[in-house]
């Protein structure tokens, strides 16, 4: 849902455009994580159980599908320039960051 602006200001163009500009952000966020995050479930094989939000830092209660996806929207999130990879790219990045972060040889 948008809001308008009560009072037009010499700036509402720039205002709109920035709002535009953080509604296609969030968008393509969203589009990234879901992509990465279903992508490594099945790269990975990772069970819907639970115990990788310890790992992850997230909520503990997430199940591991969940405490995935949350993981990576943060970490998309957080990545600057995350514009210049492409979606192979960013997905090898962020598998590599995921393999640093659970332990050797768990099964999930």
């Amino acid at each position: 849902m948008l809001i308008y602006p009560l009072r037009h200001q010499s700036s509402s163009a720039d205002t709109w455009e920035m709002l535009l500009q953080d509604i296609q952000d969030k968008e393509q966020i969203a589009h990234l994580t879901n992509k990465v995050s279903k992508a490594l479930i099945i790269d990975l094989p990772i069970q819907q159980g639970f115990g990788m939000s310890l790992f992850l830092n997230t909520s503990s209660n997430l199940n591991n599908h969940e405490a995935l996806h949350a993981w990576v929207k943060q970490t998309i999130t957080h990545l600057a320039d995350r514009q210049l990879y492409d979606e192979d790219s960013l997905y090898l990045l962020i598998k590599s960051a995921l393999l640093k972060e659970l332990p050797n040889n768990e099964a999930f």
